[in-house]
């Protein structure tokens, strides 16, 4: 079994990755608005990735959050 140290730091790096995800919208809607590309289906598309890959690793926090508590036996 996981020490609760560990599974903090899973946490922390799940916390990171949605985080990075949030800056890669960012990055792509500032390069679309500065016309750097200008296909607005495939930002469309880009943006709807991201946020499918962002809901997936807030279910794994979700998952390794709720692993903490019973490790706490909270």
């Amino acid at each position: 079994m996981p020490s609760t140290r560990r599974v903090e730091l899973e946490i922390a790096i799940l916390e990171a990755k949605i985080g990075s995800f949030e800056s890669q919208k960012g990055a792509s809607v500032a390069e679309y608005t500065q016309g750097v590309s200008n296909d607005s289906d495939a930002l469309d598309a880009w943006l709807k990735h991201l946020q499918s890959e962002r809901d997936q690793v807030a279910v794994e926090l979700a998952q390794k959050r709720l692993e903490l508590f019973d490790l706490q036996g909270s």
